[in-house]
């Protein structure tokens, strides 16, 4: 069971994380998927998952929250409350 789940995408909800995590147990991080960008295509991760590798905090890297495996990741993860900025 984990305190809080967190879903976020941008800088903005990376700053949200990093002060939630300070003080509260995330026991996982829900983002977008790394995406292509620059010019040699480099797979880059969300301001949120980067975040989350920083802090050491298991992530779920989605493109469909609602798909049947990520809703079931999402229930086992039992949390007591969800967290959502900028999330998309």
């Amino acid at each position: 069971m984990s305190d809080v789940v967190f879903l976020g995408s941008d800088e903005g909800a990376a700053h949200c994380l990093e002060v939630l995590a300070a003080e509260h147990r995330v026991g996982l991080v829900v983002t977008p998927p790394e995406r292509r960008r620059g010019r040699h295509a480099q797979a880059t991760p969300t301001p949120v998952g980067a975040a989350a590798a920083r802090l050491g905090l298991p992530v779920l890297a989605t493109a469909d929250v609602n798909a049947e495996a990520d809703v079931v990741r999402l229930r086992d993860a039992a949390p007591r409350l969800l967290v959502v900025v900028a999330f998309g």
